[in-house]
């Protein structure tokens, strides 16, 4: 059992590392501008850019940074998977905290004006 406990951990430390990618690709974070009353702007820049930071949007960087203390306190926690049960119960932490923060940004946008909402995924056809 203890072999399929690591095998669980890795994928799921794999999946992590996946999350980590996709997060600094710079399609992650997106920002709407207002260029005049009635027109927006959309724009999309990678978790770890310090633009939204700058315009009070932290919770991309926020959910980076903690998707990195994951990755590395898993990586920690497969070597030492026998003595690692209070890391594995940080990186449970850091997990709950990171999703919290994602489905906060999540909401956010989900809320936005319909047109921007329209417009962003207009955005989102174009990169993909």
């Amino acid at each position: 059992m203890k072999a399929m406990d690591k095998m669980y951990y890795l994928v799921a430390l794999v999946l992590q590392g996946i999350a980590l990618i996709l997060e600094i690709l710079p399609v992650g974070a997106v920002m709407v501008f207002a260029t005049s009353p009635t027109e927006r702007t959309i724009e999309v820049y990678s978790y770890f850019s310090m633009l939204p930071v700058g315009y009070a949007n932290f919770t991309p960087l926020l959910t980076g940074i903690l998707t990195i203390l994951i990755v590395l306190l898993g990586v920690i926690a497969l070597f030492k998977f026998d003595k690692a049960t209070c890391i594995r119960k940080v990186i449970f932490v850091c997990s709950i905290v990171s999703l919290l923060f994602s489905y906060y940004e999540a909401m956010r946008c989900t809320f936005a004006a319909p047109e921007s909402r329209k417009q962003a995924t207009i955005l989102y056809h174009e990169w993909f």
